[in-house]
């Protein structure tokens, strides 16, 4: 495994390192608001969705159960899972080659929740997840990281949405992609079990963290969740910028 380094003081915008934890549920709008969260605030997006699907689908593509610990704890000890950090940009290279689309097909998803229920696959990915924490700025979004990834993050958000909202939202997704091959209402039973799965795992189950803001995104524009979550951050950071700045008695 190959780690970036290079930590920074600070940001280029001026303030110590912080970071943003978004969790939430399957379709829920993760990953699209934490990109672009993370855009409009110039710092690094962290898909921890991604390094899991990648988990699955190279277990998938080696024969490898994902009940069978043994053989994925010794599978993972030959894989090499690179993660190229280049100003904002997050990409993933397994055994030297890109991961891209692929990640995202509907049939990935199942993968990456049962390879996320084994605890070899979380610690793999653990070292890597926090290392990408310590050294820079970072919006991480996935469902433990308010709870276990960083805990100590400075920000906490949990999204979440009826498995209705969620469902529809995926065939969309997959619509504009050419990747459609089930109907809304089949996505939407896939949605309710991989909530099952998710929040009954023994092993960082998903919940939100103490203290995280609760944004129900259901009827909500993802425009109207990226404002709300730029502008909490932003009116914190500028609080304790202006507090800094403070005369001391």
């Amino acid at each position: 495994m190959i780690i970036p380094t290079g930590r920074e003081a600070k940001e280029p915008t001026g303030f110590p390192l912080f970071s943003i934890a978004i969790d939430g549920p399957a379709g829920a709008g993760k990953s699209t608001v934490a990109r672009e969260v993370a855009r409009r605030l110039g710092i690094c997006y962290v898909d921890t969705g991604a390094l899991f699907r990648t988990i699955g689908l190279a277990t998938h593509r080696a024969g490898i159960e994902a009940h069978d610990e043994e053989k994925l704890d010794q599978f993972l000890k030959t894989i090499k899972l690179h993660v190229v950090v280049e100003g904002r940009d997050f990409n993933i290279f397994l055994d030297g080659h890109a991961i891209g689309e692929e990640l995202r097909e509907r049939s990935v998803g199942p993968l990456a929740s049962a390879v996320s229920k084994v605890p070899v696959v979380r610690n793999f990915l653990l070292e890597l997840e926090r290392a990408l924490g310590r050294e820079r700025s970072v919006v991480m979004e996935g469902r433990d990281i308010g709870t276990v990834v960083l805990p100590e993050a400075r920000f906490k958000f949990f999204l979440d949405a009826t498995p209705e909202e969620r469902g529809r939202r995926r065939y969309q997704e997959l619509i504009e992609r050419g990747q459609v091959g089930a109907t809304v209402e089949e996505i939407v039973e896939e949605i309710r079990m991989r909530d099952e799965q998710d929040r009954n795992r023994v092993h960082a189950p998903l919940r939100p963290a103490e203290g995280a803001v609760i944004l129900d995104t259901t009827g909500r524009s993802i425009e109207d969740v990226i404002e709300t979550i730029v502008a909490t951050v932003g009116r914190a950071l500028s609080t304790e910028a202006f507090e800094d700045k403070r005369p001391r008695p």
